[in-house]
């Protein structure tokens, strides 16, 4: 009888580690499969900011009238020389609605696209949020409703942006998501 129980005992402990094991490859493959789509949306993020930072600091560059034609808090149209060849360039800068972006499984994201000089978008970047905020010189913000004036667009001298990404497909009930704030003081306006 007792081998029995030796025999009985030895197939629960050993189903037991087994489980043990199978739970711990799972929680493994998880944790790999997060930093995995972490790792790309932080990609995809820092190649934009590195875009929007060189366009942005370059507001008004080389050019002596308006430099920002439209400002509103996700979109933006300014004028630079954004080559360095001695044309200016109109850079446009605005969001879709998620509705019409289905290239991923995110109900959530939308595409924030880079138009230069009214041509096929140079670049499109899929994110979930985007904000732009805009201070005049003395560092106090100025109100969206005023911008829709040029006077009041050329008081602005510091820009704030606001983006936020997530992973195009879920992990674990969670979407993977990346964000990123900074302000701006562009020299030429």
């Amino acid at each position: 009888m007792s081998d029995w129980l030796d025999v009985v005992g030895s197939f629960v402990i050993g189903g037991m580690v087994i489980l043990i094991f199978a739970n711990l490859n799972i929680s493994i493959s998880v944790a790999a499969s997060e930093n995995l789509f972490s790792g790309i949306v932080q990609g995809g993020l820092t190649s934009a900011t590195d875009l929007i930072e060189y366009d942005f600091y370059k507001i008004g560059y080389r050019n002596s009238g308006n430099k920002i034609e439209i400002a509103d808090s996700n979109e933006i149209k300014f004028y630079s020389d954004i080559d360095n060849d001695g044309v200016l360039d109109e850079l446009h800068y605005f969001v879709g609605d998620s509705t019409t972006f289905t290239e991923t499984s995110n109900p959530n994201d939308f595409l924030l696209t880079r138009e230069k000089n009214n041509e096929i978008p140079a670049a499109s970047i899929p994110v979930v949020y985007f904000k732009l905020t805009y201070y005049d010189s003395l560092g106090q913000k100025i109100d969206y409703t005023l911008l829709s004036s040029q006077s009041e667009r050329d008081k602005i001298k510091t820009l704030g942006i606001r983006m936020k990404c997530e992973s195009a497909d879920m992990i674990d009930d969670h979407y993977e998501a990346v964000e990123w704030e900074k302000i701006i003081k562009p020299k030429n306006i």
